[in-house]
């Protein structure tokens, strides 16, 4: 009796001490991934971006003709809570727009839902998330392997991404619920091709890398005329 006793109080104590791990893991702020910082990245557009004393992405400004910018907020996990975004348009302020979006997390610390609100705080666009296994979206149109998207599909027109092995200079700068959807590559796409009624189409990118491997230089081939087919990137 002795020992089915001391059997059950050990069984107790382990259990206790599982939830406890449990607790205090999911207690744990999250940091992003060892690796540089962008603090610039110029070409069609100029982005600008500056940081939260949590290691991740604060706000990002982009400019050209326009002015557009996202601020981030987080809790105390270092989840992003918040996102505010604004377009401003100079010469025509009538088309100005600002927008804020609020997302919800489920138990797994995966974003669960997004609910978007204009600045009239109407709620203009909800979003839910679903998750497969591995943690990647549950989208069947959108296939990710080894965190990078590799073929994105609508209806019989599809693009696939061929990816090189180095940091992608966006992916340590979010968090990791927040790269899961807006489907933030791992690595660097070095070949794109559309397929289109028909017709295939391949834009190859030229990277040119720093010692440490993070690209410095992108240049997308055969790209349609004023597109983003050049930038270079600052840490």
């Amino acid at each position: 009796m002795k020992k089915l006793l001391f059997l059950c109080l050990a069984l107790t104590l382990a259990a206790c001490e599982d939830d406890t791990k449990d607790v205090t893991e999911k207690n744990i702020p999250e940091t992003p991934p060892h690796g540089l910082k962008m603090k610039m990245k110029a070409g069609y557009f100029t982005h600008k971006f500056f940081y939260h004393s949590n290691g991740f992405i604060d706000s990002i400004s982009i400019s050209r003709n326009s002015v557009e910018s996202e601020k981030f907020t987080y809790n105390n996990l270092n989840q992003v809570v918040e996102v505010r975004y604004h377009s401003g348009h100079p010469d025509f302020p009538q088309y100005d727009t600002d927008e804020i979006t609020y997302y919800t997390y489920n138990s797994l610390d995966q974003i669960e839902i997004a609910e978007t609100y204009d600045k009239n705080n109407t709620l203009i666009r909800s979003e839910s998330y679903t998750y497969n296994s591995d943690g990647s979206m549950n989208n069947p149109s959108m296939i990710v392997k080894d965190e990078n998207l590799i073929l994105q599909k609508t209806g019989t027109d599809m693009s696939e991404y061929m990816f090189d092995s180095f940091p992608n200079p966006y992916y340590n700068i979010y968090p990791k619920a927040y790269r899961t959807i807006k489907y933030i590559n791992k690595n660097n796409i070095i070949e794109r091709k559309d397929t289109f009624g028909g017709t295939t189409l391949v834009y190859p990118s030229v990277l040119k890398y720093n010692s440490q491997n993070y690209i410095i230089e992108q240049r997308i081939e055969n790209a349609p005329l004023d597109s983003d087919d050049y930038n270079e990137f600052f840490y």
